[in-house]
């Protein structure tokens, strides 16, 4: 059903008599649409500022909570078999940390320390730090690759942009559980310095991709839905854009554009 507003006129001659009537009726899809956009980004001010606040309580509680677990390995034997324990508390408490970090990175305001840098040099870096910090069984099943049509230079902030990259690896990596394949292209094109990522996993349906850079937003059981926020939000700083062709069953493809050196 398409929402519209309808006015009406009667329509007469000279004499006054009247001889009909118009109606005038206006599509307000597009109206209703910004409405919603509007409410639903004071939905998400107000979380994101509630999100901050929760964050900001937490992390000291963390710090200390890591600190006692520190110390506790410390005075376990090496062969003691709760240290296994131990570890799996500590990586726990390392993945609530950085869902904390996020969270505070993503409802801040940020000042890229722009560069000039090659892009292939950031990315080569980027997706070798990604791949050490990978499982290894899952690095096993993924095949990674990098190509460059050519040197891409542009301004960036490079410890925000490998941000933007291992967030998007990391999300290449959760739409393959069976593995698959990651590729990183970097090109030009006019005045855009261009990467894509792209994965051979499961996709999106329109919907998902539709919201994927809404703020929490998720899909996976574990995620809080800012990984692909927190990309926008930098690629935004560096002055592009970012945007995302994906189909189920048919891998997703992500390119981020900003703007290269003349």
């Amino acid at each position: 059903m398409v929402p519209v507003d309808s006015s009406t006129a009667l329509v007469t001659d000279e004499a006054g008599r009247k001889l009909g009537a118009v109606e005038v009726l206006r599509d307000l899809s597009e109206v209703r649409a910004l409405e919603e956009q509007l409410e639903r980004s004071r939905t998400l001010a107000a979380l994101g500022e509630m999100a901050a606040n929760v964050a900001h309580e937490v992390r000291n509680p963390l710090g200390a909570i890591g600190g006692y677990l520190e110390l506790l390995e410390r005075d376990m034997e090496e062969a003691d078999p709760k240290r296994k324990l131990v570890r799996k508390m500590a990586e726990g408490l390392a993945r609530l940390d950085r869902i904390v970090t996020n969270l505070l990175t993503y409802t801040r305001p940020l000042t890229p320390d722009l560069r000039e840098a090659d892009l292939r040099e950031v990315a080569e870096e980027a997706l070798r730090f990604f791949q050490l910090g990978c499982d290894e069984k899952v690095s096993k099943k993924v095949k990674f690759s990098l190509e460059f049509s050519g040197t891409v230079r542009a301004y960036v902030d490079t410890e925000l942009f490998q941000q933007v990259l291992f967030n998007l690896f990391s999300n290449a990596l959760q739409a393959m559980p069976e593995g698959g394949e990651l590729k990183v292209r970097g090109y030009k094109d006019g005045g855009w310095a261009c990467l894509e990522v792209s994965d051979s996993g499961t996709g999106m349906t329109e919907e998902v991709k539709r919201r994927a850079f809404d703020p929490f937003f998720t899909t996976k059981a574990k995620g809080v839905g800012l990984g692909l926020a927190l990309v926008q939000k930098m690629v935004h700083l560096h002055g592009g854009e970012v945007s995302v062709e994906s189909e189920p069953g048919k891998g997703s493809k992500f390119l981020v554009r900003i703007p290269t050196l003349r």
